[in-house]
């Protein structure tokens, strides 16, 4: 398949839902079951720190969400293409507001940005194989 061919509607929404899930365990403090989004040895990197496999990947998100911190992210629509017969790349822009602290918060962008991702389908399901997080702008 070309790299430039776009992917069919079905891909596109299994693969939204699985976008979708990594911030929103993210932001809504749920770390259970964050390492599971990727493969086996999937990747995420983001302010010049690699986190590696389930594991590294869980303990990330369980110290992540333990901040006493409030965010959302929102996402923009994503662009995927084709990269291979089980494997699509993506570029996914973000917006990430966060507020350190308790009480109610004033919105404030903390960072804008892309994530690059490669998503592979292994046992029947679309994982992150690898998500690299890029601050565009600065809050």
């Amino acid at each position: 398949m070309s790299r430039e061919k776009e992917v069919d509607q079905e891909t596109r929404a299994q693969l939204t839902a699985l976008v979708i899930e990594f911030n929103w365990k993210l932001d809504r403090g749920l770390p259970a079951g964050f390492g599971d989004l990727f493969t086996g040895e999937g990747v995420f990197i983001a302010a010049g720190n690699e986190r590696r496999g389930k594991t590294e990947l869980d303990d990330f998100a369980r110290a992540r969400t333990a901040q006493d911190k409030t965010s959302r992210t929102i996402l923009g629509l994503p662009r995927l293409r084709w990269s291979g017969p089980d494997e699509v790349r993506g570029t996914v822009p973000y917006t990430l507001f966060m507020h350190s602290g308790s009480g109610q918060p004033v919105a404030q962008v903390f960072a804008v940005g892309e994530y690059e991702d490669v998503y592979r389908h292994e046992d029947g399901q679309w994982r992150i194989a690898s998500r690299q997080s890029t601050q565009v702008f600065k809050g």
